[in-house]
């Protein structure tokens, strides 16, 4: 493999031994300038916590479970935004002061320092907001992986249990899904598509390949399938009519194909955002996520037109009020998870809440130039921003302070031991003068 990446025949073959002592090096001179980085950014920060924290669990087929822990910062020169990820961690026990422990252990084993030098704000899954909690953080789940539940409540893949009972099932959805992954796969092999696109040209129909959603824990997977199907719609319908396949669908299927994909294209704003956005967006967050909730509660879809779609162009859509009981049904789904994500909804009725704010936000929001006088900000939420940001400042303001105070007392002291280290050494200096001195006369 060396040799065919590399130079060609002569390139050195590592073996195992000495590839594991070569990623061991590496891994040792990354550490190295893991450490010297944070510490010119920590005298940089006046000893204020800096970085992000970010960690997610996961369980192996072995049954065995793991964390991950990583670091987001901006460097000392102010030019790249960093994303390490430092340790792959087997954690038994993974309760929030758990894991919280063990993150504090892996940064002191792997930076020098304990997570609350470093770390002053933390982000994670739902599941595992506590663990910022436990480290005295303000609890802030990722916006990913919040959005992306979403567009999976409206197709039926996250369904609420309790008591390993499902508190809101949606048997249609998933039987609607289930058809169009079992065309996508059809098609994804042998020479039916050929077939299709041969159908296809008698109706101008595009000649675009199915995207089958193989990624299951994401539903812009899901949102790809549909999305391709809607576009080769007259294909595929003449294509179900001539072979009879048993992944057919009925005309009301395809009306809701149409109504589940213009769902998935209002819920997507939050994830495409949250992974795309390049400029800094903690102000931006409540924008994304009000945005999503407004085109949820708007009581209309912009579906796509599938009897206009040709060969050449985009997709089409018209606007749709009258929905279907699968589309309402996807709908209210969709809107339901977002205010008990978004808004705070603890229920399983729809409320109209508006999108929550944290103190993160609140005051990213008061900063940021871009979204200061936006109006989805109220009066109460500025006030509240402001005395957020006056604790911040003087929190700041002391640590500086502080740093500043051990910074000059750590220089008198170095000074003073010099001073003394080179008083210990003028009798020596003296002696050897007097003996050079006295050696040269004698001479």
């Amino acid at each position: 493999m060396l040799q065919t990446v590399g130079d060609g025949p002569g390139t050195a073959i590592l073996t195992i031994k000495s590839l594991k002592a070569w990623v061991h090096a590496e891994f040792t001179v990354f550490t190295l300038f893991v450490k010297f980085t944070l510490t010119k950014k920590l005298k940089q920060a006046k000893g204020n916590a800096f970085a992000q924290g970010i960690h997610d669990g996961g369980t192996l087929t072995s049954g065995k479970k793991f964390q991950v822990f990583g670091l987001q910062f901006v460097d000392p020169l102010w030019e790249h935004n960093f994303v390490l990820c430092l340790a792959l961690k087997r954690s038994p026990l993974n309760t929030n002061a758990a894991v919280a422990l063990l993150f504090d252990k892996t940064l002191i084993e792997r930076t020098g320092h304990p997570l609350k030098t470093l770390v002053s704000s933390m982000i994670a899954d739902r599941a595992a907001k506590g663990v910022a909690e436990s480290c005295e953080l303000e609890m802030e789940v990722c916006g990913m992986h919040d959005g992306d539940k979403l567009g999976s409540s409206a197709t039926g893949a996250l369904v609420r249990t309790k008591g390993k009972r499902p508190i809101n099932p949606f048997l249609a959805g998933q039987e609607l899904m289930k058809s169009l992954h079992a065309m996508g796969v059809y098609f994804s092999y042998s020479n039916r598509f050929d077939g299709l696109c041969k159908l296809g040209a008698s109706v101008d129909a595009p000649q675009t390949r199915l995207q089958v959603d193989l990624n299951t824990t994401r539903v812009a997977a899901q949102h790809g399938l549909v999305h391709s199907e809607l576009r080769m719609y007259k294909a595929l319908s003449l294509y179900q009519a001539v072979n009879k396949p048993s992944w057919a669908l009925s005309d009301d299927q395809w009306v809701g194909a149409a109504e589940v994909e213009a769902t998935l294209c209002i819920t997507k704003t939050t994830t495409t955002c949250c992974q795309y956005e390049k400029v800094f967006a903690g102000a931006y967050g409540a924008l994304i996520k009000g945005t999503t909730m407004n085109n949820l509660r708007a009581g209309h879809l912009d579906i796509v037109d599938v009897h206009k779609v040709s060969k050449t162009g985009g997709l089409p859509r018209i606007r749709k009020y009258d929905l279907s009981a699968l589309g309402q049904q996807c709908v209210k789904r969709a809107t339901l998870e977002g205010e008990r994500r978004f808004c705070g909804n603890v229920t399983e009725e729809l409320a109209g809440a508006g999108v929550e704010m944290s103190d993160r936000e609140l005051q990213a929001t008061l900063l940021d130039l871009r979204t200061v006088q936006c109006a989805h900000v109220t009066k109460e939420q500025r006030d509240t921003a402001l005395q957020l940001l006056k604790k911040q400042y003087v929190a700041f303001g002391a640590q500086c302070l502080l740093f500043d105070r051990q910074e000059a007392a750590t220089a008198a002291e170095l000074q003073a031991s010099r001073k003394q280290k080179a008083a210990a050494l003028e009798p020596t200096v003296a002696s050897s003068a007097t003996t050079l001195k006295v050696e040269k006369r004698d001479g």
